[in-house]
């Protein structure tokens, strides 16, 4: 941030994963950090208002989406070259 200013995070997804269907895995959750000008990291939580001052620095991790049926494993196999 350039001047201090007030940042106001309204999110979802912080605490519980977005869920997968049919056998799939979980997604990550996300997170909001608020690195502070000294290298000190907040986190935010989902929803949070807090006074951001000249030199900090936010981090909005977005979090994954869930997944669709069981992952597919297939077996290793070298890719044979010409």
């Amino acid at each position: 941030m350039r001047r201090a200013l007030q940042l106001s995070v309204l999110t979802e997804r912080r605490a519980r994963a977005p869920f997968g269907l049919a056998g799939g895995c979980d997604a990550a959750v996300g997170a909001n950090l608020l690195v502070r000008a000294g290298g000190r990291v907040v986190s935010l939580g989902g929803k949070n208002s807090v006074r951001g001052e000249a030199g900090d620095r936010l981090r909005l991790l977005s979090p994954g989406g869930g997944g669709l049926l069981r992952p597919f494993r297939a077996p290793f196999a070298p890719i044979p070259r010409p």
